[in-house]
């Protein structure tokens, strides 16, 4: 698309005239000359507030927001941090996080259809549409916490903590990372009966995916490694480095069997 069709254009390029009529040479020019902090401090503000209130607006009928856009932003927030030392960045965060934990299960009292139980964990419609798959009656769709959708949501708190870990000029906000690192660690205790053994690997563990019961895909269990890796590196507590070896070795396993 021509960039000068698009009214918001000079937000990014101060002179069109400079990349001339071609559109491949104007986004080439915003993506490597322009990083303007205040644009993705704005623009982050303003999404993450939108995800938040889609959030309460869809209720009891919750998609995986909080679990995917939701991360993208809040991920971008701490990137916008480590490139800038701005810590208005981590201010956005945890001013966005700390609303994201009001939201989970246990805090609004929801129910989770599989697992029989409130769970301290984020649940949602997205595993099934109706109860029909499930049970055998159509009576809505099912309330499932998902361990990728919670590790997702886990995951940029506990990125946080290892930003704060060690930096002195870091130290007011540490109590928020040892609380981030907290809810990881409860969280994903949560879904330790979703785990099963894996056969010819003695010892080894894996995710079964809800109503499917299949394992969880490969690419899924890996974003839970990236939290159990910064767990590790958080608490130095060895099981978390055990999981991470775990997922590496069914993988590895994987490149040599799989087609």
């Amino acid at each position: 698309k021509d960039l000068a069709a698009i009214p918001s254009a000079l937000c990014f390029v101060d002179d069109l005239s400079s990349v001339g009529n071609s559109s491949r040479l104007a986004y080439r020019d915003i993506v490597l000359n322009y990083r303007n902090p205040d644009i993705l401090y704005g623009a982050l503000k303003l999404r993450l507030a939108e995800i938040l209130d889609g959030d309460r607006k869809l209720g009891s009928k919750r998609e995986a927001r909080l679990a995917w856009p939701g991360v993208w932003l809040s991920e971008a927030a701490l990137v916008g941090y480590r490139r800038t030392g701005q810590t208005r960045f981590l201010d956005l965060f945890v001013n966005y996080y700390d609303q994201v934990i009001e939201r989970r299960d246990d805090k609004l009292l929801r129910f989770d259809d599989f697992h029989k139980k409130v769970m301290k964990a984020w649940g949602s419609t997205n595993l099934t549409s109706t109860r029909e798959q499930f049970s055998g009656s159509d009576q809505g769709p099912l309330w499932i916490a998902h361990i990728t959708h919670n590790s997702r949501i886990v995951f940029p708190g506990t990125e946080f903590a290892v930003i704060v870990k060690d930096d002195p000029g870091l130290r007011r906000y540490s109590l928020k990372a040892d609380r981030y690192t907290q809810v990881a660690e409860e969280v994903l205790a949560e879904f330790d009966s979703d785990r099963v053994a894996v056969p010819a690997f003695p010892g080894l563990t894996w995710y079964n995916r809800p109503l499917v019961d299949k394992y969880e895909p490969t690419n899924h269990v890996h974003m839970i490694a990236r939290v159990w890796a910064n767990l590790f590196v958080l608490t130095g507590e060895e099981r978390f480095r055990d999981a991470v070896d775990g997922v590496i070795d069914v993988f590895g396993a994987g490149l040599s069997s799989e087609p």
